[in-house]
């Protein structure tokens, strides 16, 4: 509650943005209920379900839409087979190296086409290697931008 007073007396639209991303908690909570329920863990009891998943939002209360949606869409991959393994601290890290991993391919990806501007006649492999070295050895990450 503390944080919509502060939005409140911020500006309509610090106020807009916490209202949708209580939507969007709620709607990404609703329809991960749904898959897993049905998709992954049909056997299980609907209640157990519900708390691993109120737990798990619990410790992603820091997670922006974009993470939630995420959450959502690789389940499959971040969710244990069996559901007495499921550990909601275990799926945040594997959320956040996924989204970790899915920034750094996104900034790979644009120093490929800055270096393939300039490197017409190189092979496309020769530029993803060397953009992909450039991106694990230089400390300075601004300097690549």
């Amino acid at each position: 509650m503390a944080s919509d007073k502060s939005a409140y007396g911020q500006s309509m639209m610090n106020i807009h943005t916490s209202l949708r991303r209580k939507e969007d908690r709620k709607m990404y909570k609703e329809q991960l209920f749904d898959h897993l329920t049905e998709w992954v863990y049909p056997s299980q009891p609907k209640e157990q379900v519900f708390e691993k998943i109120e737990e798990l939002f619990g410790a992603l209360k820091d997670c922006n839409s974009e993470m939630l949606k995420k959450l959502l869409r690789n389940s499959q991959m971040l969710f244990p087979v069996r559901f007495d393994d499921l550990d909601p601290f275990i799926i945040r890290s594997k959320l956040y190296e996924l989204h970790d991993e899915g920034k750094a391919r996104l900034k790979i990806a644009k120093l490929q086409l800055r270096l393939k501007s300039h490197f017409l006649d190189e092979p496309l492999e020769s530029v993803v290697t060397l953009a992909t070295d450039i991106f694990k050895t230089v400390e300075d990450k601004d300097v690549i931008d």
